[in-house]
């Protein structure tokens, strides 16, 4: 027998592991926000081993509804422990804490799957990751708004903080120009200066489920990062909104990906980086200048050299990119030679 939910408007994703140092903070963020409907935050813990599992458990149970009446439950599947609550003063926020028996991301296993009992009911999704936060408590409120009133708008996004862990310092990043211009190409990404962090972002749910089906290889697993893929796909469906106010802090650590110390690792994320970019244009899902295409494919070379042979998926890459990569440009054979030997001898 189904279990009697309230009809939700957004589902709040919220993926973690190993962070116990600031999950209280992102779930502080998420019981804080202050809507005229109820919205469901879907904490995905990925079998942590630091505690952090004990810190959610202690957090829902201290601040959330355990009463007689209450909707509160917990279940056990093959895969997880779930449990599932609502806040006891902000009756608006329900949490489904979702915490899996086995790391997914270490098998490569999808996780979303987990979260459609709750999500299913929402027409919108908003992310946080478990080390990032919110802090503005209309957040939510006002991006639904703002899909409420402009339908042909496929997503939002925010202003936020850039917080640098090692040295204590904020940095607000706020776009200093329109989109008017060009709100629904997907070149905008790429552009100086325009950033989109996922936790400021809201979409409509039924476009990612369409988007998901489109082009699988592309939105998962093949390259390094996923979320520009997500802002990419998104751009093909409709416009993206700005709101200019800071409405979250997106925290640097040792262990966030971007900013990877070893040489190689941050090698590995730029190539793949590169590989999409080349990738986006070759499908259609980016107009650019053939300049900048251009710019795209020799910054891919230079990097494959520098791995080369240690990114070996890509073999027999020689050929490849002497044979596509440089097309319109292989009839100067000045470059092909240069490129040769760029590939004999691995260096640039």
């Amino acid at each position: 027998m189904g279990r009697d939910y309230p009809q939700f408007r957004v589902c709040v994703r919220c993926n973690t592991y190993n962070q116990k140092g600031y999950i209280v903070e992102t779930m502080n963020g998420f019981t804080r926000q202050q809507t005229n409907f109820p919205f469901v935050c879907c904490i995905m813990d990925d079998a942590s081993t630091d505690g952090e599992q004990e810190i959610i458990r202690k957090y829902v149970q201290e601040n959330f509804d355990w009463g007689e009446g209450a909707v509160a439950y917990t279940s056990e599947t093959d895969y997880a422990y779930i449990i599932y609550a609502q806040h006891k003063t902000n009756r608006n926020c329900y949490f489904a804490v979702i915490f899996l028996k086995e790391n997914h991301f270490r098998l490569k296993k999808i996780k979303i799957p987990y979260v459609a009992e709750w999500r299913k009911l929402c027409e919108f999704d908003a992310l946080c990751e478990g080390d990032d936060y919110w802090i503005s408590e209309t957040k939510l409120q006002k991006q639904v708004d703002f899909l409420d009133t402009h339908p042909n708008y496929s997503f939002c996004h925010t202003a936020f903080k850039f917080y640098y862990e090692e040295t204590g310092e904020y940095k607000e990043h706020v776009l200093q120009y329109s989109l008017t211009e060009a709100e629904n190409n997907p070149y905008l990404l790429y552009r100086g200066g325009y950033r989109i962090q996922n936790l400021t972002v809201m979409y409509r749910r039924l476009l990612f489920n369409d988007i998901q089906k489109i082009d699988p290889q592309y939105m998962r697993g093949h390259f390094l990062m996923g979320d520009t893929q997500l802002w990419v796909m998104l751009l093909q469906k409709g416009f993206v909104g700005y709101l200019p106010e800071v409405t979250s802090v997106y925290r640097i650590h040792k262990g966030s990906v971007s900013i990877a110390k070893k040489y190689t690792e941050q090698l590995r994320f730029n190539l793949s980086s590169s590989e999409r970019k080349l990738y986006e244009v070759r499908h259609g899902y980016v107009k650019v200048p053939f300049t900048k295409y251009l710019q795209w494919r020799i910054h891919f070379l230079k990097v494959y050299i520098l791995l080369h042979p240690e990114y070996p998926q890509y073999k027999p890459l020689e050929s490849y990119l002497l044979d596509r990569v440089v097309i319109k440009i292989s009839e100067f054979p000045p470059f092909r030679r240069w490129l040769q030997h760029c590939l004999k001898s691995k260096t640039l």
